[in-house]
C-alpha cells in the first residue's frame, strides 16, 4: 500500500526486500527527487520481524508514520498452511510502531508492548505534532482468532514534539465492534478520529467522530449517523472554507438496499470545527450522477488547503468484451472536485486515470499539487499474462472543462433552402465549473 504525505514528497510502502521470507517484510520510504521521480527507498526501522499496514501523514519537512509489527517468527516452510493456533500467535504478537520524520531521517518508537492484538493504525500530523490511533483487540476462542469478542477498543497516543504519551482509550468496543477508523489534525493541533461501529445483532453500522485537543483530552464525541443503513468507510480531511475557517470534513458511504438485491451508494458529508460544532451549511449527500458509481472505497485527496482544491476519488471496473471471446478488464479512477465560491457544490464525475488492459488498482493514494493536478500512487495487479504481477506506479491527471452536445434532432421534412429551422439538442456540462452563459454562433 504506497501511501503519500500531503505534498507527495515522501512515499511509504511495504517491501518484501527481495526475499521470500515473510519476516523480512519491512516498512520503507522513498523521497521525491529533484526530477520528480522517487528515489531508491530505504527502511524506516530495520528489525528481524515483519511489518504491515503502514500509514503516513505530514509533509517532506515533517511527517509521522505508523505501522503494525508482528513480533514473532512463524517457522513455516513455503506452501505450508497456518492453523488457527498459528494465526492466534501471530495476532497476539502484533504491536504498533510509530516513526517521526524530522526532514532528514525517521526516529521509530514502539507504542504498544503486550500479548494482545494491536492493529489497523491511523496517523495524523501537523509540524512536529502527531497522533496515532489503533484497534486493541482480544479473541477469547483460540479456534476462532478473528472473533474479537473479548476486546475491540480504539486507543490513541499523542506526540508532543518530544515524546509519545501513554495510550488512552477512545472507544470501548465490548458490545458494538469497531470496523474502521481514520484521523486528521488541524493546523491548531486539534485532532479528530472518525470511526465505524457495527451495531450488535443488526446489519447496521454507524459513524462517529471524536475531537481531541492538543493535550490529548477528548472534548467531544459526535454520532453522525443513526439509521438502518450500512454507513461504511469513514474518511476525514480538513480544509479552509470560504468563510476562512478551517474545519474537519468527514465523509462516509451509505449503502441502502433498494429492492433486496440492488444497493444505492451515496457519499454523505459533514463538517465540524475544532470544538466539534457541526457546520449545517455543509450537510451534503453526493449521489451518483449516472446511477452506476459505487463509492464504497472512495477517498479524499490529500494536500488540499481550500475547499475548492479538494476532490473525492474512487475506482470503477470497466469490462470490454470487444470482438473476441475473452473479456478485458481494467480499472478507471474517477474524481469529483468541489467548486470554488460555494459551500459544497461538486462537479460531475470526471475520468482521471484509465489503467491499461487487464490492470486492476488494488490500492491508491493521492495528493493535490501546487498546480492543482491530482497525483496518485498505485499498487496495480497486472493480469496480462494470466498470473497477476504486482506493480508500483505513479500517475497524475487534471480536471478540464468540457461541454458535451447530445440528442441532436431536427426534422428533415422541414428543410428548406435559405430558411432557418429549429434544432433541438441537449448540452451536458462535463466540467468542474458551472456554466453561466452559452453563446451559439
Amino acid at each position: 500500500n504506497p501511501v503519500l504525505t500531503d505534498d507527495g514528497m515522501i512515499m511509504a510502502y511495504i517491501s518484501d526486500m527481495d526475499s521470500k521470507d515473510i519476516n523480512d517484510t519491512a516498512v520503507c520510504y522513498s523521497k521525491k527527487g529533484d526530477g520528480g521521480a522517487y528515489e531508491l527507498g530505504k527502511q524506516i526501522d530495520a528489525s528481524d520481524y515483519a511489518d504491515t499496514d503502514v500509514v503516513i501523514d505530514g509533509t517532506g519537512n515533517a511527517a509521522a508514520a505508523a505501522w503494525t509489527r508482528i513480533m514473532s517468527n512463524l517457522e513455516k516452510s513455503e506452501g505450508e498452511e497456518a492453523g488457527a493456533e498459528d494465526l492466534h500467535t501471530i495476532m497476539s504478537s502484533t504491536e504498533i510502531m510509530a516513526g517521526i520524520y524530522n526532514g532528514t531521517d525517521f526516529t521509530a518508537t514502539q507504542l504498544t508492548d503486550n500479548s494482545i492484538p494491536d492493529m489497523s493504525p491511523v496517523v495524523a500530523a501537523n509540524g512536529n505534532k502527531a497522533i496515532v490511533a489503533w484497534r486493541s483487540l482480544y479473541a477469547s476462542d483460540m479456534e476462532n482468532p478473528l472473533d474479537f469478542d473479548g476486546r475491540d477498543n480504539i486507543m490513541y497516543s499523542i506526540y508532543d514534539g518530544a515524546s509519545w504519551s501513554e495510550a488512552k482509550c477512545l472507544y470501548d468496543g465490548s458490545i458494538d465492534k469497531v470496523n474502521a477508523l481514520n484521523a486528521k489534525m488541524l493546523s491548531d493541533e486539534t485532532s479528530a478520529i472518525t470511526y465505524q461501529i457495527n451495531i450488535k445483532d443488526t446489519e447496521n453500522s454507524e459513524v462517529y467522530c471524536a475531537i481531541i485537543d492538543q493535550s490529548g483530552n477528548i472534548i467531544n464525541n459526535i454520532r453522525l449517523t443513526n439509521d438502518e443503513n450500512k454507513n461504511e468507510n469513514p474518511q476525514i480531511t480538513s480544509v479552509v472554507f470560504p468563510d476562512d475557517i478551517e474545519r474537519f470534513i468527514i465523509g462516509w458511504n451509505t449503502a441502502r438496499v433498494i429492492d433486496e438485491i440492488e444497493e444505492e451508494s451515496t457519499i454523505k458529508l459533514s463538517a465540524m470545527d475544532n470544538k466539534g460544532v457541526l457546520y449545517p451549511q455543509f450537510e451534503k449527500e453526493i449521489r451518483s450522477t449516472d446511477g452506476l458509481s459505487r463509492y464504497n472505497g472512495f477517498k479524499f485527496t490529500k494536500g488540499a488547503e481550500n475547499l475548492e482544491d479538494l476532490s473525492i476519488l474512487w475506482t470503477e471496473p470497466k469490462q470490454d468484451n470487444g470482438l473476441g471471446t475473452e473479456s478485458i478488464y481494467k480499472d478507471i479512477i474517477w474524481g469529483r472536485r468541489f467548486i470554488k465560491d460555494s459551500d459544497g457544490s461538486i462537479s460531475p464525475k470526471i475520468k482521471l486515470i484509465e489503467l491499461d488492459d487487464n490492470n486492476v488498482a488494488d490500492f491508491f493514494d493521492s495528493y493535490v499539487s501546487d498546480t492543482k493536478e491530482v497525483n496518485l500512487s498505485l499498487l496495480i495487479s497486472d493480469y496480462s499474462d494470466g498470473e497477476p504481477q504486482a506493480k508500483l506506479a505513479t500517475a497524475k491527471s487534471g480536471y478540464k472543462n468540457n461541454l458535451i452536445v447530445e440528442e441532436i434532432y431536427f426534422s428533415r421534412d422541414d428543410l428548406m433552402p435559405g430558411l432557418d429551422m429549429p434544432v433541438l439538442f441537449s448540452l451536458y456540462n462535463d466540467s468542474v465549473e458551472p456554466i453561466s452563459k452559452i453563446t451559439i454562433d
